[in-house]
């Protein structure tokens, strides 16, 4: 992981009070159901994978719901927009250019 892995997970850890691991970037990409050609590029991405903000947002999501079981505060929504404001400060493009699908290294230049 680079810096700007680095510098989102910090900001992302601060804005929603819960500690983030790749482990669990990796949790949700696995958990959905990937085509042979994913599962190809999955292995050859593993020295330096590209997580989707989507994916991010969803890892963030997984981890308010396990901490505060279904009590959550945090609506889908402000857990993405929350997502979509840090990734887009984090390589200082607008919001609006950081979508679900972005990948953070080929689409946003995440080094």
């Amino acid at each position: 992981m680079g810096i700007d892995y680095l510098d989102m997970t910090l900001r992302l850890e601060e804005r929603f009070g819960v500690r983030l691991h790749v482990e669990d970037f990796f949790e949700v990409r696995l958990k959905r159901k990937m085509t042979l050609e994913e599962i190809k590029n999955y292995s050859r991405e593993n020295a330096r994978p590209d997580f989707t903000a989507g994916e991010v947002a969803e890892a963030i999501g997984n981890k308010l719901r396990a901490r505060i079981g279904s009590g959550d505060p945090w609506t889908e929504d402000e857990v993405w927009r929350g997502v979509q404001r840090v990734v887009a400060e984090t390589v200082q493009v607008e919001p609006a250019k950081v979508t679900r699908e972005s990948r953070l290294v080929k689409d946003l230049g995440f080094t």
